[in-house]
């Protein structure tokens, strides 16, 4: 079983929504800081991305589906 972590650097948070590191930095969801470290957390880049009209606003994988597809994604 592996397990995926709940918080993430900036860029795997950053790769995990598809946007740029200065995209996230800028626009996206609050950021947890550990010391020294800057962490998100998966479960709010998610809503970040929801309330952005992303997967979940246009119908959860289907909708993930028709627009991989709309913009040329097999």
């Amino acid at each position: 079983m592996t397990l995926e972590p709940r918080l993430l650097t900036v860029k795997e948070a950053a790769a995990y929504a598809a946007v740029s590191v200065g995209q996230l930095r800028k626009h996206g969801p609050a950021h947890v800081q550990i010391g020294r470290c800057r962490r998100y957390d998966r479960v709010a880049v998610d809503r970040w991305i929801e309330g952005l009209g992303g997967v979940a606003a246009v119908g959860g994988a289907e909708g993930m589906n028709e627009a991989m597809k709309a913009f040329g994604y097999k």
